[in-house]
């Protein structure tokens, strides 16, 4: 066969492995989102208002890990300064930590 096809064969099992192993958790992918939304409103938004948005997903302290790392990474499209970022991370480690078992 040719090694082209081969290659483009790869490349396309490559993208769809990585896409459905980023949407495991849509529930998690829905939560993290209103955090962002919340975030790009108000930068400064405490912990008691994040940990409020996980309880209404009905996020546990368990299940808040990959918000938080969903939130981590999504912090750049919210136009968040980049010095800023470490505090509002901070604020959802906060948040996570007020949630329960």
């Amino acid at each position: 066969m040719n090694p082209l096809i081969i290659g483009a064969a790869v490349i396309v099992i490559a993208i769809l492995i990585f896409n459905s192993a980023m949407n495991k958790n849509p529930a998690a992918q829905a939560c993290a989102q209103e955090i962002l939304a919340l975030l790009k409103q108000t930068p400064d938004a405490k912990a008691k208002d994040i940990a409020a948005i996980m309880a209404q997903h009905q996020r546990t302290r368990a299940d808040a890990g990959q918000v938080t790392t969903l939130v981590k990474t999504g912090l750049k499209k919210t136009g968040i300064n980049k010095n800023d970022r470490p505090d509002v991370m901070i604020e959802v480690r906060k948040a996570k930590m007020l949630l329960t078992e």
